[in-house]
C-alpha cells in the first residue's frame, strides 16, 4: 500500500504528458502567453484551473487512493484486536467511507469560482421563475 500512490500518480502524469503532446500537436500555431493572459482576465490561474478542468476527475481519483488508505488502517486495526469480535464489530460500525468525510471537509463555498457558480444557478432560477 505504500507505493500505490506512486502507481496511480506516475499513470496520471503519463496520462497528461501524453494530452499535452496531442493538444500541442492540433493546436501548433496557439499563442500560449496570449491564452494564458485572456484565462487570468477570466480569474482562471494555475492555482484554481482545477476546478474547471474535470474536477470529477480529480475528487474520483482522492476517494479511490484514500478509499484503498483508508482500508489498509482499518485492517491494521483490525490485527491489533486480536479477534475479539464486540471490538472489531464496533470498529465497523463506528467508521464512515472516505467518501463520507471528504464531502463533509471539502468547503466548496471557499472557491470564488464555486460561489459564483452557486449565484449564477440562483440568479437562473429566479428568470426562470418569474
Amino acid at each position: 500500500i505504500k507505493n500505490q500512490s506512486k502507481k496511480y500518480l506516475s499513470l496520471l502524469k503519463a496520462k497528461v504528458k501524453n494530452k499535452i503532446r496531442k493538444i500541442r500537436k492540433l493546436y501548433y500555431s496557439i499563442n500560449i502567453e496570449k491564452e494564458k493572459q485572456r484565462l487570468r482576465l477570466l480569474g482562471i490561474r494555475e492555482e484554481n484551473v482545477y476546478l474547471f478542468l474535470r474536477g470529477h476527475n480529480i475528487y474520483s481519483l482522492c476517494v479511490s487512493l484514500g478509499r484503498d488508505v483508508c482500508e489498509w488502517i482499518l485492517d491494521e486495526e483490525k490485527k491489533k484486536l486480536n479477534g475479539n469480535t464486540t471490538k472489531i464489530i464496533e470498529l465497523y460500525n463506528d467508521r464512515k467511507t472516505f467518501k463520507e468525510k471528504l464531502k463533509n471537509n471539502i468547503h466548496f463555498e471557499q472557491y470564488p469560482a464555486i460561489s459564483k457558480i452557486g449565484k449564477d444557478v440562483e440568479y437562473y432560477k429566479i428568470l426562470i421563475s418569474s
